[in-house]
């Protein structure tokens, strides 16, 4: 049922800014609230509950808050087959606007298929 209200109220938002002629932008939240809004770091023991504190770079602040500034960001989409692997347990990794990178900053590389050349 929860999904099902929060397309109506997604749609009704989106109907609105259109007849206001308001910018509206939809953006996945996956991980914005465990992404650390100064360093950028990615790791869901930074979380806990309303409070955010960073192990990183030691950035203390209210988990909502923090999930917002995320989403002021713009930071590249997150593939899909990226989302499984839990890369944010353990030491977490990097989202960056320039990309998505491991703990030791090697790149993340999305897998490339032969289908997904077909579909080009």
């Amino acid at each position: 049922m929860g999904h099902w209200t929060n397309t109506l109220i997604r749609d009704k938002l989106k109907s609105t800014c259109e007849e206001l002629n308001v910018s509206f932008v939809e953006q996945d939240s996956t991980y914005r609230s465990q992404r650390c809004s100064c360093c950028g770091i990615v790791r869901s023991a930074n979380r806990k509950g309303k409070l955010y504190e960073c192990k990183h770079c030691s950035n203390v602040i209210d988990a909502d808050l923090n999930a917002a500034l995320n989403h002021k960001v713009d930071l590249p989409d997150l593939h899909w087959s990226l989302r499984g692997k839990k890369f944010n347990k353990g030491n977490g990794f990097y989202w960056l606007k320039t990309g998505l990178f491991n703990f030791n900053g090697e790149e993340f590389r999305v897998p490339h298929s032969q289908k997904e050349d077909s579909l080009l």
